[in-house]
């Protein structure tokens, strides 16, 4: 028996759509349309709903990341050592040139073809959670547009392993790809333009000495305004900070919990609303309000969202979907061998409702692993609104007809209401 309250439930939601037609393109972003992870499984968001995808020829438990286009047309996605172009084959200098314990891919701003492909790996002879971040650059035009691995090379300063994480810049061009130091409770964060790796614009968030402190997992905010770290070592600890877009630097830590045990805080991650936070705690999966920005209210508003009976079966990774819905791994040896994934229905709304739909997706690949792919946060901070996507035309003008997909706000079926001068 599980100690969770289960509800199936379709949402319906009328929907009063109303569009000023100008020259301004009206779209939405797609580019997490495509998941890969674990051994050989996948989804794709087909008109908003998740569906299993088993194209993919990745191999890894925990460090996967995938990449579409803002159409969703999937570019490219890599696992522990490879990267892999859209047609599931290894990509043109991209076979064995990573080591990678934790991945994350991030557009080149204002650029049409080049991403960055950064990569946490270990450092040999170091100590276990000391290592450095590669990055790799990678060019979509090349290769009759199947991409290559134009450069790679790292960034000159050591990190704690995993822990990377990206959020926009207040010029909403840019973006501050942030790393942890290996030697201290500081922050690193470095900026990406559209000149590339601004490496002599580096900021530093000084926190306090080295505490042995492992971020095995860092996440930010949809919305870019709260990073996330758990800490495995030694503390099981969960830190909250606030962010500066500005300068990059974080500015406070409004939240820091620790239960004193190894390995007891594995995952976070944020609602699409990013008013709340998901942490996988051991064999629970419970959730805070951060909205208060205060540390004795946010400790209060703790929330057991899921559990499983047996301490030692614990809960993995959880992703945002494109439809606003939360999405977890189950690593419970019996959730493990249905190959599916379960999810949490309208994160925005868990401290009124709890929605569990278990095994959802699936059967998926061979294992689904631990980890969902790294995904850029920043893709996700409209998911908890409703949006419209036209499928014939990218520019809508007076006059124009054009077929409208919907979808996000955690709802499942829409009710079209045309607005004025609309049919």
């Amino acid at each position: 028996m599980r100690d969770v309250f289960l509800i199936k439930k379709r949402y319906h939601v009328v929907v009063l759509l109303l569009f000023v037609l100008s020259n301004d393109c009206i779209s939405q972003n797609l580019e997490a349309k495509y998941w890969y992870f674990g051994l050989g499984s996948g989804i794709e968001f087909v008109n908003g709903i998740p569906r299993a995808n088993l194209n993919g020829i990745h191999a890894s438990a925990s460090a996967v990341a995938s990449i579409s286009d803002a159409k969703g047309k999937l570019l490219f996605y890599a696992d522990r050592f490879n990267i892999y172009n859209a047609q599931h084959d290894t990509m043109l200098n991209g076979a064995n040139i990573l080591n990678a314990t934790n991945l994350l891919i991030v557009k080149k701003p204002l650029s049409g073809n080049e991403y960055y492909l950064f990569s946490t790996e270990s450092y040999p002879n170091s100590d276990p959670y000391s290592g450095r971040c590669k990055y790799s650059i990678i060019d979509m035009n090349d290769d009759n547009l199947n991409g290559s691995v134009k450069l790679s090379a790292y960034l000159p300063f050591f990190v704690n392993l995993r822990g990377i994480s990206v959020i926009d810049h207040s010029n909403h061009q840019d973006k501050w790809i942030i790393l942890k130091s290996d030697t201290a409770e500081e922050f690193i964060s470095v900026p990406l333009t559209p000149s590339g790796l601004d490496l002599n614009s580096i900021q530093l968030s000084y926190f306090g000495k080295f505490l042995f402190n492992a971020h095995l997992f860092m996440k930010s905010s949809p919305n870019s305004k709260y990073l996330a770290c758990v800490n495995r070592a030694p503390k099981g600890q969960l830190e909250i900070f606030k962010t500066n877009n500005t300068t990059g630097q974080l500015s406070n830590r409004i939240f820091s919990d620790s239960t004193g045990i190894l390995g007891e805080a594995l995952y976070c991650s944020f609602s699409s609303n990013s008013k709340h936070i998901f942490v996988s705690k051991r064999n629970k999966l419970i959730a805070f309000d951060v909205t208060s920005e205060d540390s004795n209210l946010i400790k209060a508003s703790l929330l057991v969202v899921d559990s499983n009976l047996s301490i030692n079966s614990l809960m993995g990774d959880h992703q945002l979907g494109l439809d606003g819905h939360l999405y977890f791994i189950n690593v419970d040896p019996e959730f493990q061998k249905s190959k599916k994934l379960s999810r949490i229905k309208c994160p925005d709304n868990i401290f009124n409702k709890i929605i569990i739909e278990d095994t959802v997706i699936g059967p998926l690949g061979r294992s689904i692993g631990i980890q969902l792919p790294t995904l850029n946060q920043t893709l996700y901070v409209n998911t908890h609104k409703l949006q419209a996507q036209s499928l014939s035309k990218d520019t809508l003008c007076p006059g124009d007809s054009t077929q409208l997909l919907a979808y996000g706000a955690s709802a499942d079926q829409f009710i079209w209401s045309p607005g004025v001068g609309l049919s």
